[in-house]
């Protein structure tokens, strides 16, 4: 179990005891969702979720929904109290654990956009992405998780020098991208360390790989997408994620 999971652990706890919500139910859909259900029609079968490579869990608490990453769904009904116990080692929990954070704190307020945008929307959430970058003025982009749409807007408005896209998933890595390559998974810490500015995407929360990056200045960082929802709520990471529901 990693540090980061260890401390979101702990927030988890200090909250849930702090609103004396310890033997609230807790439902979590982990059931593989059909690209339909899960993004809608994103109009390329490049999106992890389109093409069923990954999966979304979604947890329910107090009516508000959260939902997390992850390359194996498991379900769970239990208390709070129950996840807080998950072994997080597992990754099959620890989506669950951060599926239930996301939903918790979405349930009192603390965050939202915890529900997966949908149809076009990562599209016109990647064009936002390029603008707000552009406007930051910074040199050097890395890109941590390939998603197609941020890959390609980054790509054409930073060129090939300026921007490094790294991804765990061998049938992207080496692939083209505006004239900007897909470096392997083992590149990610060289990447962060090497940008000015590292969008990491939020499934790194439920993997278990931020922690091979935490080590980086904070403030470089900024998680992409639902899964890093409570990570900015309570941990006080940098989230985008404008068209989240």
């Amino acid at each position: 179990m990693g540090r980061l999971v260890d401390l979101l652990r702990g927030r988890l706890r200090d909250l849930i005891a702090s609103r004396g919500l310890g033997g609230e139910r807790v439902e979590v859909r982990a059931h593989p969702l059909s690209p339909k259900e899960a993004i809608g029609d994103p109009g390329s079968p490049e999106f992890p979720l389109a093409r069923g490579e990954e999966r979304l869990v979604e947890a329910t608490v107090l009516g508000a929904r959260g939902q997390a990453f992850t390359g194996r769904p498991w379900e769970f009904s239990g208390t709070l109290g129950e996840v807080l116990e998950l072994d997080a080692s597992d990754p099959r929990l620890r989506a669950i654990l951060v599926a239930t954070s996301n939903a918790l704190v979405r349930a009192l307020g603390l965050a939202d956009r915890t529900v997966h945008c949908r149809d076009e929307d990562p599209w016109r959430c990647a064009e936002r992405l390029a603008e707000w970058v552009s406007g930051l003025g910074v040199e050097r982009v890395a890109l941590v998780g390939y998603q197609p749409a941020m890959a390609r807007s980054l790509a054409r408005t930073l060129g090939g020098t300026r921007l490094r896209i790294t991804d765990a998933n061998p049938r992207n890595v080496g692939k083209m991208v505006e004239g900007v390559e897909v470096e392997p998974h083992s590149s990610d810490g060289e990447a962060v360390q090497w940008a000015d500015l590292a969008l990491v995407t939020s499934s790194v929360v439920a993997n278990g790989t931020l922690d091979d990056l935490i080590s980086a200045p904070s403030e470089k960082i900024v998680l992409y997408g639902v899964t890093g929802a409570s990570a900015e709520a309570l941990l006080g990471f940098r989230r985008w994620c404008p068209l989240g529901r």
